[in-house]
Parts: C-alpha cells; sequence; structure tokens
C-alpha cells in the first residue's frame, strides 16, 4: 500500500468519524424536513368478539412511567362521537413537541358501567412531523 492510498483511508476514516459524532443525542435534524399539514389523531377501539361496539362511560390515558394522566382533553359531545365511531383518541399531533423522535409507553383503561372493561399498553410517540403508534394492537376486543 503506497503512502497516498493510507492517506486516503484515514481521511476517509476521519470523516466518517466526525460525521458520527455531530449529533450526539442520536436524535435527526427535523430542520429540514417537509411535514404534511394534516393533524393526526391514535384511536382506539373496543368491541366484543363478533364486533359489536363497547361504548365506553369514561376512558383514560396514563404514561406508564410515572403515572401522568395524558388523556387528550373531550368535553361530553366529543365522548358521544367517540362511542359512535367507537374510536377513542389516545394520542394526537398537539404532543407532537414534546414527544417529537422519542417513544412512550401509555396504558389505555376504558370503563363501562363504572367497571374497568378494557386496557392495553402502547408503545407510542412521534417522528419530526406526527404522532405514530410503534406497538400494540388498537383493537381491543373484551372477550
Amino acid at each position: 500500500m503506497n503512502l497516498y492510498s493510507l492517506i486516503m483511508r484515514l481521511i476517509f476514516c476521519l470523516l466518517i468519524l466526525a460525521y458520527g459524532c455531530e449529533n450526539s443525542d442520536n436524535e435527526p435534524d427535523c430542520s429540514g424536513v417537509a411535514c404534511t399539514l394534516e393533524f393526526r389523531t391514535i384511536g382506539v377501539s373496543v368491541s366484543d368478539p363478533s364486533g359489536v361496539a363497547i361504548p365506553l362511560d369514561v376512558y383514560e390515558v396514563r404514561e406508564v412511567s410515572g403515572g401522568a394522566n395524558v388523556t387528550p382533553e373531550y368535553t361530553p359531545t366529543e365522548l358521544e362521537g367517540y362511542r359512535e365511531s367507537n374510536s377513542y383518541p389516545i394520542l394526537t399531533d398537539s404532543r407532537l413537541g414534546e414527544l417529537r423522535n422519542k417513544r412512550v409507553s401509555l396504558e389505555f383503561r376504558g370503563f363501562a358501567n363504572g367497571t374497568l372493561v378494557a386496557s392495553r399498553i402502547f408503545l407510542a410517540g412521534a417522528d419530526c412531523c406526527h404522532v405514530a403508534l410503534f406497538q400494540g394492537d388498537p383493537e381491543i376486543v373484551i372477550e
């Protein structure tokens, strides 16, 4: 191997190392990302084995770590709409700022007639633009 080849390889390795150390927190730079203007919501449905929706009186979403209540705010009218559509929001783009490029474990708990009827843990978070569900089936079937 000649000296020129050795120097070029050394420079190449140094460039790779320098680029790899540039963003030490391992978070992608979102400054150049073009995002859509849509507002995303991740919803959960609750039904029996035959597919009939189970309407919930109330539901909550809590962070598994620490137990903070992070249920998206809703009015009684909105809750009625969730019952009719069988889709209960657990995460919306309103939390994008705090969850950007992060993941969090969330527990959904649904109540009917004052009794806990549905509980599931999800892994969710956000990329540069929108919230996303990474793990957990959003269709809860109550046996």
